[in-house]
Order: C-alpha cells, then structure tokens, then sequence
C-alpha cells in the first residue's frame, strides 16, 4: 500500500536505460532517497551481477536501402545466434536466427524497413555485440 515513484535513467552512452528505481512514499532515509548510489546499502552483496563486455561492430553501408553488412569479430565462436533489429524508440522490429562464423560477413536484409534510426544486438557466451545503422 501506499505511494509508489519510478525513476528511469539513462546515464551512459552505451545503454538506452540502464537504471530503474522504484520509491515507496514511505521510504524517507537519505540513502535510500539518494539518486547518484547504484545500489541501496541495505543490499549486501547484490542478488546477482553479471559483466558482459559489449562491442560496438561496424557496419556498411550506412546508411543502408537493402541490405546491411557487418564484419563479424574473429573471437566469436561458430554457432547460429538469434540477432535483433531495435529502432531508436526501443520498438523491435526483427529477431532472426542467422549462423555467424569468426571474422565472417552477417547480411541483413533491411529494405522493408521503414526509414530511420536502428541498432541491432546479439550475445554470444560473455560478450554482447551491437551496432547502428541508418535506413
């Protein structure tokens, strides 16, 4: 019961949010209600973390009418990955299995979308992959 507050941050140029707070009306501590801590003291250790380092790819063309290349990295390991097409306003507009081999060449197709901003991802184990295009 009570008052709820959700926060939503985004405070790094790598992630579109990467902070939710949720505060209870009745939450008046100091350091409960200080914004610049990541994690509340009363939580020690944390449930869980996980690193994953990200990598930004390159793609070509860019912009792009019909297909986009991306020259994937040597240190992936061969394996069919399902790989996303978000648009600027965190909408999907694709998820596709495609099989990706180190130092190989991914092609999307990318004619039916419409124009605008776009990033695609895909996580191979410890490392996430992420690039932009524009259509």
């Amino acid at each position: 019961m009570g008052d709820y507050r959700v926060q939503i941050a985004g405070r790094s140029k790598h992630h579109a949010i990467d902070r939710v707070v949720l505060y209870h009306s009745d939450v008046s501590s100091p350091s409960a209600l200080r914004l610049s801590r990541p994690v509340s003291e009363y939580i020690n250790p944390p449930v869980s973390v996980t690193d994953l380092a990200v990598e930004r790819l390159k793609v070509s063309p860019n912009p792009v009418t019909t297909e986009v290349s991306v020259q994937l990295p040597s240190d992936i390991t061969t394996g069919t990955y399902e790989v996303r097409i978000v648009g600027s306003d965190g909408r999907e507009f694709g998820r596709q299995p495609y099989r990706l081999s180190p130092g190989g060449t991914l092609q999307m197709p990318v004619a039916k979308l419409p124009a605008g901003h776009y990033m695609f991802h895909f996580s191979v184990p410890g490392k996430h992959y992420t690039g932009r295009f524009i259509r």
